[in-house]
């Protein structure tokens, strides 16, 4: 390996995006109100599914992947509301310049994240290695 190191990669790989069906599961924490959503999302060539659990409470949201793509919300009382605004992930209006405003989706968010990095040619900074909350992170 130190003879013949990997080359530098320079360019943000297409494998990066999410495929067409995928589930990802994970927490979005609200540091200004102390607070923390879990989240699941399921994606298939039919639909895309959004489970959000806070304070005890559970948010769905199902959206089609063809015809009007219209968004249904399940509250956890089970009522359905079948013309409802789409979800907001992440609301950090700082973000919007960065990744956009649609935060939808994770996928919307990894989409933002990609276009942001392509745009503003940051991937990789050579031998620049930053910290960020205990996660070595390339700039």
């Amino acid at each position: 390996m130190c003879a013949n190191p990997p080359a530098e990669q320079k360019q943000i790989s297409d494998k990066m995006a999410l495929q067409e069906a995928y589930k990802i599961t994970g927490s979005v924490t609200n540091w200004k109100e102390g607070k923390t959503s879990l989240l699941q999302e399921t994606a298939t060539k039919e639909f895309r599914v959004l489970e959000i659990q806070e304070d005890n409470l559970s948010h769905k949201w199902i959206q089609m992947s063809s015809g009007d793509r219209h968004i249904e919300y399940i509250a956890s009382n089970g009522t359905c509301d079948d013309k409802a605004a789409p979800p907001t992930i992440l609301k950090v209006p700082r973000f919007d310049s960065n990744i956009g405003r649609n935060t939808s989706s994770v996928s919307h968010i990894v989409e933002g994240v990609i276009n942001f990095i392509r745009n503003k040619n940051k991937f990789y900074v050579k031998n620049n290695i930053e910290i960020v909350g205990g996660v070595n992170a390339m700039k």
